[in-house]
């Protein structure tokens, strides 16, 4: 048996002025559609985790949780 992604989950992190830092998730169910996402160039998102779920070889299902960190620096203007 070979292994699958079955679906998968994007969490990105949107900061607004009021409320301060919000998370939207977006789903997906295959690698190509999770690259789309990533891609997005109208109303860009900041890519915080993604979850990827499918069944490995042997026929157990597993997950994969891939987490980024990313830092803003400002210029001295």
């Amino acid at each position: 048996m070979t292994s699958s992604v079955k679906q998968g989950t994007i969490v990105f992190r949107h900061y607004r002025n009021r409320s301060g830092v919000d998370e939207v998730t977006e789903s997906f169910s295959s690698l190509n559609e999770l690259f789309e996402l990533c891609l997005q160039s109208e109303n860009p998102k900041l890519v915080d985790r993604v979850h990827i779920e499918g069944i490995a070889g042997d026929g157990n299902k597993h997950t994969l949780t891939l987490v980024f960190q990313s830092v803003t620096i400002e210029k001295n203007v």
